[in-house]
This record gives C-alpha cells, sequence and structure tokens, in this order.
C-alpha cells in the first residue's frame, strides 16, 4: 500500500472540478486493421425480430497472427461454422470467407464505414446453378450489442432477409455490479490490444495518470494514448499480451466507487521471450446518466523492485 499516495485524491477532485465545468499505415495495428475489433468477444445470437436465441459466436484474432479474426458460429440446430475475416490492404477492403458445416464456402469483399461494415458475396449452387448474391451488415449498436443483417437475392431478384440478429456479450461489463465485471473487460481489451473499446470504458471526462508523469485528459485522448502504446508493442514484436489486475481495497465516496490494487502485464514476443511488468494502481467509477459504469480516473505507478513484482506475480504481496 506504500506506493498509493494522495496524488490519485488531487487526480480524483482534479476531475470532478472538471467534470462539472466541463498516414495511411500497413502494420496490423494501423486503423484499418483494426475496425472490426468492436466485433471480437464471447456473443449469444437471439432473433432480433422476435428474441430467440439463434446460437453462440465466439470471435477472436488468431494466435501469433492478429491479422486475422475468426468467427466460430454454433448454432441451436446444431448447425455450426466459421470464418475467417481480414483486411487487405491490396484493394483496400475486407475479406470474409465463410465455411458451414457441410463444407460450403462463400467469399465476400467488404467496406468500413464508421462502426458498420457491409460484406457483398456471391455463390452459385452446385445442381441448378442459380446464382445468389449475399449481402451481409455487420454494426455496432452498443458495446454489449451488435446487429448483424444477412439478405440473399437469387438471379437477380429481390432482397430476402436470412438472419436479422442481435449480439448479445455473454457479460455484461458496465451495467449494474458492472463495477466489478469492468475490469475483467478492460483486461480482456489490453490483451486483445483493442484501443477503441477505451471510449466505451472510460467516462467523456476521465482522467488517466501514468507513472505518476503523464497525465492524459478524456477518453478519446485515452483511447489515442492506447494507440500508440500498442503501436509500439508490434513495432518490439510483441505479439501476445496478458494483464491480470487485483483490487485488493475499496471505498465508496458519494457516488463514486474507489479502487485499490494492483496490476500485472506480462509481454511475449515473438521468440517466446517474455517481461514482466508490475504496479499499483488507483481508480475511480461512476455510474452515468446512461446506467453504466465507467472510470472517472485511473492512476498506476509501476515498480521497478524485482522481489516485490515476484510477490506480486505470487499473489503474496
Amino acid at each position: 500500500m506504500k506506493y498509493y499516495c494522495s496524488f490519485f485524491f488531487i487526480l480524483l477532485f482534479f476531475s470532478l472540478s472538471r467534470n462539472e465545468a466541463i498516414s495511411q499505415d500497413s502494420s496490423c495495428d494501423s486503423t484499418r486493421f483494426r475496425q472490426l475489433d468492436f466485433w471480437m468477444g464471447d456473443w449469444e445470437v437471439k432473433n432480433k425480430v422476435n428474441g430467440l436465441k439463434l446460437g453462440d459466436n465466439f470471435i477472436h484474432r488468431v494466435a501469433d497472427n492478429n491479422f486475422i479474426i475468426q468467427e466460430n458460429w454454433t448454432g441451436i440446430l446444431d448447425d455450426y461454422s466459421t470464418g475467417f475475416h481480414y483486411y487487405d490492404s491490396s484493394i483496400n477492403k475486407w475479406r470474409h470467407r465463410r465455411i458451414d458445416h457441410r463444407g460450403n464456402t462463400i467469399d465476400f469483399t467488404g467496406i468500413m464505414t464508421k462502426d458498420t461494415l457491409i460484406y457483398h458475396g456471391t455463390s452459385i449452387h452446385h445442381k441448378s446453378k442459380a446464382k445468389t448474391n449475399h449481402r451481409i451488415t455487420i454494426s455496432k449498436h452498443k458495446i454489449i450489442e451488435i446487429h448483424y443483417l444477412w439478405e440473399q437475392s437469387v438471379n437477380e431478384g429481390p432482397w430476402n432477409v436470412v438472419k436479422n440478429a442481435q449480439y448479445l456479450r455473454k457479460f455484461n461489463p458496465l451495467r449494474g455490479k458492472g463495477k466489478k465485471s469492468i475490469y475483467k473487460y478492460l483486461m480482456e481489451s489490453l490483451e486483445d490490444q483493442n484501443h477503441d473499446m477505451m471510449t466505451d470504458l472510460f467516462s467523456k471526462e476521465a482522467i488517466m495518470v501514468v507513472d505518476n508523469e503523464k497525465l492524459i485528459s478524456g477518453n478519446q485522448q485515452i483511447k489515442k494514448y492506447y494507440k500508440s502504446f500498442f503501436k509500439q508493442l508490434s513495432s518490439r514484436n510483441i505479439n501476445n499480451t496478458n494483464f491480470n489486475i487485483d483490487p485488493i481495497k475499496t471505498m465508496t465516496i458519494d457516488d463514486l466507487n474507489i479502487h485499490f490494487g494492483y496490476y500485472m502485464f506480462i509481454f511475449e514476443n515473438t521468440s517466446g521471450l517474455e517481461e514482466i511488468h508490475a504496479g499499483a494502481f488507483q481508480a475511480s467509477l461512476k455510474k452515468e446518466s446512461d446506467g453504466y459504469y465507467r472510470f472517472l480516473t485511473w492512476a498506476s505507478t509501476q515498480i521497478t523492485k524485482e522481489d516485490i513484482v515476484s510477490m506480486i506475480f505470487y499473489g503474496k504481496w
């Protein structure tokens, strides 16, 4: 606890006062390659019209290859499929190959506009030779909800809806008891190196201090900080990260939940070499008008003494 300092409360006061006042890059951490990050996670999928469950879809980056996103669909009717998504810089479009449980494949290309990706693809029936045009629209509605619309047109006929689905995250990181599970979502975002999610996890008026020296104000600036941070990891060939956090003490002041604890970041490069960063953190959460908990302040200090880092690693500190 000796690493906690009164600076956090100065930071908290500053944040509350402020609240009242109110090149194109070919590397895989480029904005274009990260456009679909909002879809990654573990999802329950329901019919958007009647609310009945359709299945589950687990979407993640392929291990050791940050360019490729894989989805794993399991339907309630024992139908299953997998799909691969990646951004093709040679044509400035997204590509998607879908493979179902019968071995049928469809190839799509698509363009992302804001938080909506629209794919187009064509398939030919092996017997009738009928040509089917496919259109899939994937759009972010909320941090915990995605809308997925699949339409088909046979032989240039009218478009018909094949699937109108609502994707719901299997855990809600923000609402209600989210003041605990929000840390789980923060860990997932850091491990996926997903800087876009920071605007959902941090309040618009949030203030973050890293190693007691760099003050970052506002969730958009926090997003930019993590974008730069993840880019540095990529330049060092860091392809695997593991983030753990242990809030060991909590307190409440008015409508704020204040947490103290320790964190550990383990980085692994393409050669399998690891380095460990550990330290103390202080954070405050506030339930905002939309009913969601978000970080209002975050301050962390890295600990360099090896014996203390070791104790944190083994949970003995």
